[in-house]
């Protein structure tokens, strides 16, 4: 199972984005959810996947969030734990 960090574009304003978390277990999406934070498309490093450094936005907040997130990942996925996928299907 693996994560990463992406940006979604706004359909409103397309200068602006919703930062996405996605976790996938091979190439099956298990997770797909905002964290919660809006930024100009111009202030996201996709290599790096976090925010980069500027005067306009709270980076350091959004960064460490994301570290945060990625530490959480990590850590359970040691532990062996496994998130299940709800079935849509019926």
């Amino acid at each position: 199972m693996y994560q990463f960090f992406s940006i979604r574009k706004s359909q409103k304003d397309k200068n602006f984005g919703t930062i996405i978390e996605s976790i996938f277990d091979d190439r099956t999406p298990i997770s797909r959810k905002s964290i919660g934070f809006k930024i100009p498309m111009k202030h996201w490093d996709k290599n790096n996947e976090k925010v980069k450094v500027n005067d306009e936005i709270d980076h350091v907040l959004i960064n460490g969030r994301i570290q945060m997130l990625k530490d959480v990942f990590n850590k359970e996925n040691k532990k062996g734990k496994r998130m299940v996928k709800k079935s849509t299907r019926r």
